[in-house]
């Protein structure tokens, strides 16, 4: 019954997204005429969800557009104290059909949408609950697009082959073509948008703009692992899996753990790291076998989940020399501060990120392909006032 009721869901979001994205369409010029000296904007996203690495995004979102329009923050879930306090305002609507409502209401009061960043449009194939999460990011974009609002995605990423549900394939397809201005922060999910009949631009990740301005001052820890985990056998609902599943995850973190007992035999100090509520558990589980194989104690440092801060743990990696992680905000985080950096695991983001990047006189640079992000926003806030885009073809260099 609740698999019928979820399917059920399913259903009703993607109808909603089909018909809205269709009118959409229809009124795209429109939007794009509309301009506003100080817009106001709506960012959308999975935001209040407990994860660092989508909080960053939106403080790098909010600090790229500045005092040239002000910005209200729909929050998924109710987790936004470090929202508030990094840049100000954010107000939860939600998850569901119900918060695509409260969403319309919200953007009585506001002039654009914008959908980013992270991974929104990337997941299992064939899981509900991706295509779930899917439509409801875009019908809440969708929503601001019918009061008549400009919608732009900014920095996400797209699953290549999108999904197995051709009813949510059909909605994003015809998503994808309505949004007035689509970012994409890897080539595959640029080729994704164009294979659905969608235009999109490939940019640097908008977080990039923040660790850029934080590298230079970052002092670097000599002999520091910083170690990044995911649970992502046990994702989404964070209990313990099946037997299959339970057993990969033991062989997984096996692994890890031999390798970091090397790490502290060799006197390098390793801090294991949580992004999200749900690595807790993970980092305890890595820590228990580190110590039951004879790890030294004196050589693991676990860093708190528990901060004020977005910006805190993420400032804390990039001070480690070298660092393990199989998420991908911290990767790129520690590659900016210059940092060795391992990805551990097979994810779409993570496989891209690695493939996309290049070593100038040991100097890592996002490929000159990738546009600026900041400059990207600026089109979307103004795209009739060239003069007022701020814009630079430079790659990131580490300072």
């Amino acid at each position: 019954m609740r698999n019928f009721a979820r399917q059920l869901r399913v259903i009703l979001l993607a109808l909603y997204v089909f018909v809205a994205a269709k009118i959409l369409a229809l009124t795209k010029t429109k939007r794009m005429r509309r301009e506003h000296v100080m817009p106001r904007i709506l960012l959308i996203g999975a935001y209040g969800n407990g994860n660092f690495g989508d909080d960053i995004i939106g403080q790098a979102i909010v600090q790229s557009i500045g005092d040239r329009g002000s910005v209200l923050i729909a929050a998924r879930l109710k987790d936004t104290a470090r929202l508030v306090a990094d840049v100000g305002d954010a107000v939860e609507v939600g998850q569901g059909l119900g918060s695509i409502f409260r969403t319309w209401n919200l953007a009585r009061h506001t002039d654009m949408a914008i959908l980013g960043g992270g991974g929104l449009l990337e997941g299992r194939r064939n899981d509900v609950n991706v295509h779930r999460l899917i439509l409801e990011y875009l019908g809440k974009l969708a929503a601001c697009g019918l009061r008549g609002q400009r919608v732009v995605i900014h920095g996400i990423g797209i699953s290549p082959n999108l999904y197995s549900n051709h009813m949510v394939n059909a909605a994003v397809r015809a998503m994808l073509r309505a949004v007035d201005i689509v970012g994409v922060r890897d080539p595959a999910s640029a080729d994704a948008v164009r294979e659905n009949g969608g235009r999109a631009s490939l940019i640097r990740d908008p977080a990039i703009a923040l660790f850029e301005d934080w590298a230079p001052s970052i002092r670097r820890e000599k002999e520091s692992v910083g170690v990044v985990l995911l649970d992502h056998h046990r994702w989404p609902a964070f209990i313990k899996a099946s037997p299959e599943e339970e057993a990969e995850r033991q062989q997984e973190l096996s692994h890890l753990v031999a390798e970091l007992l090397v790490h502290a035999s060799g006197r390098k100090t390793v801090r294991l790291f949580s992004f999200h509520w749900s690595d807790v558990q993970i980092v305890d589980d890595v820590r228990s076998m580190y110590l039951a194989n004879g790890g030294d104690p004196a050589f693991l440092a676990i860093e708190p989940y528990e901060q004020k801060s977005s910006a805190t743990p993420f400032k804390r990696l990039m001070a480690c020399e070298e660092v393990i992680t199989m998420r991908f905000h911290p990767a790129l985080a520690a590659l900016s501060a210059g940092a060795k950096v391992r990805i551990f695991g097979k994810l779409q983001k993570l496989e891209q990120l690695q493939s996309s990047t290049e070593f100038v006189d040991g100097n890592w640079h996002y490929p000159e392909v990738y546009g600026d992000p900041v400059a990207q926003l600026s089109r979307a806030l103004f795209p009739n006032h060239a003069e007022r885009i701020v814009a630079s073809s430079e790659p990131f260099e580490n300072s």
